[in-house]
């Protein structure tokens, strides 16, 4: 004749916000051998408000190279949670592109900070600054050009571009279809040549410029001409006998008259001895003109973005011809991440211009790769990322690049959390991957139990009761039952108010 025991229903409660149930009874539990167990439900809700980013946790510290000065960046002051766990991630990569110093070895560098399969992907890549790679973003099918000539270069591996005659509209032109760089991105030429047309003064120049609008979608030329709503931002660089030499242009305006002008001998800019460079930063579009005599650069025009995201694709106009007019040492640094430029790494960097009173900062991304760091103020915003170490640590400085991949998940960003709970001191026939051994897991909670992710509450109700052996052969007495919930990666939840589990044990 067997006996037959009833079955033992333990309802366990806690408010640990770690996800951890202790709980002590008043008298003993006597436990069966060869007793099973079953998850019957479980409730509970994650922190919704979870981590706050404070003027004393929110800073980093970034190293460009090993030996370099760090440079301190604070993060905004902000309270995150999984409803807007990405903007957290996003003012890291906002912050790191728009506070980065500009030298040699940051011109043309973006970073991006995004998730990958629940962890925290880091990445920093640069733009090279490679003839190639220009051309290759000025012509089909990354670009257009027309109705001009690609010339050789007035210094080793540099980009220089004539226009093929004389005209007063836009008919001669070339436009990228990439992006400036969301870091630092740079758009420059040298002004070779710019003598006096006294055929007609209207037909020679240049514009300069970024557009909001990708060339690809620009409405067709009336006249000749390309709508200025798509010519966002330019300077045009006219005749140097107009009286108005130089004028500017913001988003929606009209031309403005600079006030400035080439370094000219009479009418004639003086060969060599002019550079226009616009560099994108943190929202400003700075237009500057160096010349040979000056020892400070010239500001032509300051325009302030609307988003600090907004991309900009660049362009040259040309109205005089290759006897008139020469621009050389073209150059433009373009988004790598929309971008695939790794064939461009690695090779022989165009020569800079000499002789420039006040030169443009060099473009030298490739180097200082090793030693570049990135660290947090504190501790608990890299474990928030996943990371174990500060600073963090990159795994690919080929060629000047940064990546570093967290091996743990950025908690905030699971919007469907997958929950383990598993028992502390009961020993069951149950084994984890993650771990590597037994482990004691009584039951997965997967994302379709969260029933409501308004506020990240779990009602979990077994559907049909799972039993798991205990491993006790001889009976066993209890006074304390302990389990953990966790995160699928093993780490601990963190979880706000009343905690409910109820266990059968048969």
């Amino acid at each position: 004749m067997n006996n037959y025991t009833m079955p033992k229903l333990f309802r366990l409660t806690s408010n640990d916000p770690t996800g951890l149930v202790d709980v002590n009874f008043k008298e003993d539990i006597n436990i069966n051998p060869d007793s099973k167990i079953a998850l019957k439900n479980a409730s509970f809700s994650a922190d919704d408000s979870v981590f706050a980013v404070t003027p004393t946790n929110g800073q980093m510290t970034y190293v460009q190279a090993a030996g370099a000065t760090p440079q301190v960046i604070d993060l905004d002051v902000q309270t995150y949670s999984r409803a807007n766990a990405n903007a957290l991630l996003q003012d890291i990569r906002d912050k790191l592109n728009n506070k980065m110093n500009q030298t040699s070895s940051t011109l043309g560098t973006q970073w991006n900070v995004s998730q990958s399969g629940g962890s925290t992907l880091i990445e920093q890549r640069i733009c090279p600054n490679d003839r190639d790679l220009f051309i290759n973003y000025l012509q089909p099918p990354r670009g257009d050009f027309d109705n001009v000539t690609i010339a050789g270069g007035g210094f080793p591996n540099e980009l220089d571009i004539n226009g093929d005659t004389y005209v007063t509209d836009h008919s001669q032109n070339v436009k990228s279809y990439a992006s400036l760089s969301k870091g630092i991105g740079v758009f420059r030429t040298r002004i070779q040549k710019l003598d006096t047309y006294g055929t007609d003064p209207n037909a020679n120049g240049f514009i300069m410029g970024l557009s909001e609008v990708n060339p690809r979608d620009w409405a067709a030329p009336v006249g000749g001409d390309f709508s200025l709503n798509d010519l966002t931002y330019y300077v045009d660089v006219r005749d140097q006998s107009f009286p108005v030499k130089i004028t500017s242009k913001d988003k929606g305006g009209a031309e403005q008259n600079t006030g400035q002008s080439l370094q000219i001998t009479g009418s004639n800019a003086d060969a060599g001895a002019n550079q226009i460079d616009i560099r994108v930063q943190d929202g400003q579009i700075v237009f500057d003109l160096f010349k040979q005599a000056d020892a400070q650069a010239t500001n032509l025009a300051t325009f302030t973005l609307g988003d600090k995201r907004q991309k900009l694709f660049p362009f040259l106009i040309f109205r005089g011809a290759a006897a008139s007019m020469n621009l050389q040492a073209i150059k433009l640094l373009i988004d790598p991440f929309e971008n695939d430029l790794t064939t461009y790494l690695g090779r022989t960097r165009p020569a800079e211009q000499q002789g420039l009173g006040a030169v443009p900062v060099p473009i030298s991304p490739t180097a200082g790769a090793t030693g570049r760091t990135l660290s947090f103020q504190d501790g608990d915003v890299t474990r928030l990322l996943g990371f174990d170490g500060n600073p963090i640590v990159n795994e690919n400085i080929y060629r000047g690049q940064y990546l570093a991949r967290s091996p743990g998940v950025y908690e905030l960003a699971i919007q469907n959390p997958f929950y383990i709970i598993r028992l502390l001191n009961i020993d069951i026939d149950s084994w984890d991957a993650e771990y590597g051994s037994r482990y004691n897991v009584i039951a997965t909670i997967g994302p379709t139990n969260s029933a409501d992710s308004a506020d990240e509450s779990v009602y979990y109700e077994a559907p049909e009761l799972l039993y798991l052996d205990i491993k006790n052969s001889s009976p066993r007495s209890l006074r304390n039952i302990k389990l953990q919930i966790l995160n699928a990666d093993l780490s601990k939840p963190r979880l706000d108010g009343l905690t409910s589990v109820t266990l059968v044990v048969n």
